[in-house]
C-alpha cells in the first residue's frame, strides 16, 4: 500500500486547449507552462462528449455516456444521473484502500455523495481549492494513499465576474471558426481573463503539493471536460468541441518531463490508465484503453480512432462521430436546419457576429488534413465514397458493440420518463 501513488485528478470547465502550452500566446498561464515542463503533454486528447456532465461521467467511469447513463446534464432541469450499478473512480480506488476526496465541483451525477468518496467538500471557485486540499491533507490517514478528485467552475461562462477582469494585455486569439469582430474580441478578452484566473488558482494547488512534499509520489492529472464555450465548439462534435488539454505528472514513475505525445487519446482512457499505474485491476466493464505504455516511454499506440457523442444538452440533438488521424465522420439522428448553440453561448457577442451555421443532411465527412476547420462536407463527394462508407461502418460497429440506445429508437429524457410514470 505504501508504494502506491497518490492521485490528484483536477478537472476544469470548458477550457479546451486554450492555454499557452498548446500554443495560445495571448493568455497568461505561467503555472500551466511550468506544469507542462514537468509533465507529459498530450497534443491530441479528446473528450467523449462536448458537454460537461456526459464528458465528466465518461472520465470517472471509463465508460461512454450512453453506457453509464449520463446522456445529458445532471442538474435539476435535466436530471440525468449515473446508472445505479456504475462504479466510478472513487469506488474503485476506495475498494483498494485509498482514501478518497471530492473537493470543489462535480457534475457527473445527481448526488455527489453517491460517487463513493470518503470526504465530500463541495465548493465553487478555483481560489478555494488550495484551502480545501490543505484541510483534506490535515485529516489524512497514513499510510493509505489518497485519490483526490478536484473540480472548479472556471473557465465556464459567465466570464465577466467580480474580481476577474478581462485580459487582452497580450492581444487576442480569435479561433478561426469565429468571426473576428469587436463583440467576439470582447468575449475573447473576458475568456482570457478567466483562463488567467484559473491558472492562478492552479498555482496555489501546486504549491500545497510542494509544501507537503507530495510531488514525487503523486500522479497529477490536470485536464478539462470539453472544448471552449463558443459557437461551433462546445455542444458540437467538431474538433473545437471535443479537443481537451491533458497534462500528467508522476516523477517517481519516471514519466518524462516536458514530453509531448501526438497519439490520439480519449478521456474515457484516463481511468484505466490511472488504475494500471497504481497497480489496480481494470474491471472488464471499462471501455477505455490504458495508455500507460506511452507515459512510460514505450512505443505504443492505443487508438487509431476516437468516438464521441451527444444526445441531450439544452434540447434533444442526438449525434455520434468517429475521428481518425485524417477524417471526421458525424452522423445526425434528428433533422435540424442549423447547429443548435448551447444556451450559455447563444446570447454572447461571438454568437451574434457569427450568426446561425446551417446544417444539412444526415451525415458529414471532413478531411482534416485539407480542411482543419471542418467547413467542407465531403459525404456526397464521389471521390470520398469508400472513405465515407468505411467510417459509417466503423461508427455503426461501435454503436452496436456498446449497445447504443439510439439503435432502438429515440432516447427519452429523465423528464419524459418521470412524466410517463406519473401519467400511467
Amino acid at each position: 500500500m505504501a508504494d502506491r501513488p497518490n492521485i490528484l485528478l483536477f478537472i476544469t470547465h470548458d477550457t479546451g486547449r486554450f492555454i499557452s502550452p498548446y500554443g495560445v500566446q495571448t493568455v497568461h498561464t505561467p503555472n500551466l507552462e511550468r506544469l507542462a515542463a514537468e509533465s507529459v503533454l498530450f497534443e491530441n486528447a479528446f473528450c467523449t462528449a462536448p458537454q460537461c456532465s456526459p464528458s465528466r461521467a465518461a472520465l470517472v467511469t471509463g465508460r461512454y455516456p450512453h453506457c453509464n447513463g449520463v446522456m445529458g446534464l445532471t442538474h435539476q432541469d435535466y436530471a440525468w444521473s449515473l446508472n445505479a450499478d456504475e462504479r466510478p473512480a472513487a469506488m474503485l480506488f476506495g475498494a483498494d484502500g485509498y482514501k478518497t476526496w471530492l473537493l470543489g465541483i462535480q457534475h457527473e451525477t445527481r448526488d455527489a455523495h453517491a460517487l463513493g468518496f470518503d470526504r465530500v467538500d463541495l465548493g465553487f471557485g478555483v481560489s478555494e481549492l488550495a484551502g480545501r486540499l490543505e484541510a483534506a491533507l490535515a485529516g489524512r490517514a497514513r499510510p493509505n494513499p489518497f485519490f483526490c478528485q478536484m473540480g472548479c467552475f472556471e473557465t465556464h461562462r459567465p466570464w465577466s465576474m467580480p474580481g476577474i477582469p478581462p485580459d487582452s494585455s497580450l492581444g487576442f486569439t480569435v479561433p478561426p471558426y469565429l468571426h473576428d469582430g469587436p463583440e467576439t474580441r470582447e468575449e475573447v478578452a473576458a475568456f482570457q481573463g478567466m483562463v488567467r484566473h484559473f491558472d492562478q488558482g492552479l498555482g496555489s494547488v501546486l504549491k500545497v503539493l510542494e509544501e507537503h512534499k507530495l510531488v514525487e509520489d503523486t500522479i497529477l492529472v490536470v485536464t478539462t471536460d470539453h472544448g471552449i464555450a463558443m459557437p461551433m465548439a462546445k455542444g458540437t462534435l467538431r474538433d473545437p468541441g471535443l479537443e481537451i488539454f491533458l497534462l500528467m505528472r508522476y516523477p517517481k514513475g519516471g514519466w518524462r518531463h516536458g514530453h509531448r505525445i501526438a497519439e490520439m487519446i480519449s478521456n474515457v482512457d484516463i481511468l484505466p490508465t490511472l488504475l494500471q499505474a497504481s497497480g489496480l485491476d481494470v474491471p472488464e466493464s471499462i471501455q477505455g484503453l490504458s495508455f500507460l505504455p506511452l507515459l512510460e516511454g514505450e512505443d505504443a499506440q492505443p487508438r487509431d480512432a476516437i468516438f464521441a457523442e451527444k444526445t441531450f444538452h439544452d434540447c434533444y440533438d442526438p449525434m455520434r462521430c468517429i475521428r481518425t488521424r485524417r477524417f471526421k465522420y458525424i452522423r445526425y439522428f434528428e433533422k435540424s436546419s442549423h447547429h443548435p448553440i448551447p444556451g450559455d453561448i447563444v446570447n454572447g457577442g461571438a454568437s451574434r457576429e457569427l450568426g446561425q451555421i446551417p446544417r444539412s443532411g444526415i451525415e458529414e465527412l471532413f478531411d482534416l488534413e485539407e480542411d482543419s476547420n471542418e467547413e467542407h462536407n465531403l459525404a456526397e463527394d464521389s471521390a470520398y465514397r469508400e472513405v465515407c462508407q468505411e467510417m459509417r461502418t466503423r461508427l455503426a460497429g461501435w454503436m452496436k458493440s456498446t449497445q447504443d440506445p439510439l439503435l432502438e429508437g429515440p432516447v427519452g429524457s429523465p423528464f419524459y420518463q418521470q412524466s410517463i410514470r406519473s401519467l400511467v
